[in-house]
């Protein structure tokens, strides 16, 4: 597991703290869930995926860091609610209720299932397992991503 940077950190755990006792299904995925699991990423921000009834907790329990209200948005290839916080210098997009779509049909995610939890500096972080997340940059045409992930998914089957 990567360290950190402690802005990052610090944001995590108010993030955290604020969360916490109001039974919110969420998990870190993306750009620093990749770099705290090993991969050789740098990230920009904090990528959190929850269901609806989460987003809309989150929504209103961090509702004075909202820095882009709550909108649905559909992409070519996903849909979903999308939220940004800004929690001390840090951007946190909070996206919920992703829809895929797959074969030209549009399928509900089921992502929040492949989760797993770290502790990380007194923290209990729940973060999405590198092969979810390889699916995703996959569906993403994120080449990059996906050779990175597979090459740290290859040195661990490799110890």
């Amino acid at each position: 597991m990567n360290t950190l940077p402690q802005k990052f950190l610090d944001a995590l755990v108010l993030f955290s703290s604020k969360v916490k006792d109001n039974n919110i299904n969420w998990a870190i995925f993306g750009s620093l869930n990749l770099a705290l699991q090993g991969v050789d990423v740098t990230p920009h921000d904090i990528d959190i995926i929850t269901d609806y009834s989460g987003f809309k907790k989150i929504e209103a329990i961090l509702a004075n860091y909202i820095s882009v209200p709550s909108k649905y948005k559909e992409k070519l290839l996903f849909k979903s609610y999308y939220l940004i916080l800004n929690i001390n210098g840090i951007e946190f997009e909070i996206i919920a209720e992703i829809e895929e779509r797959i074969s030209g049909k549009w399928q509900k995610s089921n992502r929040l299932k492949n989760k797993t939890f770290v502790n990380y500096n007194n923290l209990t972080i729940p973060y999405m397992e590198l092969n979810a997340e390889l699916i995703m940059y996959k569906a993403m045409g994120r080449d990059d991503k996906v050779k990175l992930i597979k090459e740290k998914l290859k040195r661990q089957m490799n110890k």
